[in-house]
């Protein structure tokens, strides 16, 4: 496509895009992204990231503290769709595009017997976890995003308010008991 001028002088064709507009919109987005980023590092709950087929992108250094993990190499590979702790009722909503949200018993003990990874943790733990399938413009699955917090301690902490209640419950009815003996012995002594 050489342009030739009437005068058969070579011509040379330029053209000018605006695009400042789509550097807004680069610097819009690396924003966004270093905002995500500084939240998935230092969120104090625990993040896993999912493939849509299951396979673990990325895990933060929260859940790593929660499970124990020595070694974050041996995360690599795990797949959701394998863990025996997520009920095939809770694998098809999330296959059908919706949150789910389960508490677990996470036996440590069990994890070290069987070698699934190696963990600095023993004993039990109760963990609380959402995973919330994140969708693309179309409607598809895009990736999962599993949030997972280790509520032992809350629920040690509810167990002993029950504890206490029922402790207090039964103290009162005792006190009942005693008052309505004491209050049957003075009417006896002054009938007597």
């Amino acid at each position: 496509y050489p342009f030739i001028d009437s005068d058969g002088t070579e011509l040379v064709l330029e053209i000018g895009v605006d695009i400042s507009e789509l550097k807004q919109t680069e610097k819009k987005l690396l924003e966004s992204k270093k905002r995500f980023e500084s939240l998935f590092d230092y969120s104090p709950i625990g993040i896993e990231v999912y493939d849509q087929n299951g396979r673990l992108l990325d895990i933060n250094a929260t859940c790593l503290d929660i499970f124990g993990v020595i070694h974050p190499e041996q995360a690599k590979g795990f797949n959701l769709f394998e863990d025996r702790h997520l009920k095939d009722e809770l694998r098809l909503k999330l296959q059908n595009k919706e949150p789910v949200s389960f508490q677990i018993d996470f036996d440590f003990d069990l994890i070290q017997s069987k070698q699934f990874y190696e963990s600095k943790k023993t004993g039990m733990a109760i963990l609380d976890v959402t995973i919330v399938p994140i969708l693309d413009e179309e409607q598809n699955i895009k990736f999962y995003m599993l949030q997972v917090q280790d509520i032992t301690e809350h629920k040690q902490a509810e167990q002993k308010l029950i504890d206490s209640k029922e402790i207090l419950k039964e103290s009162e009815e005792k006190l009942q008991q005693s008052n309505e003996r004491f209050n049957l012995a003075m009417r006896a002594s002054k009938d007597g």
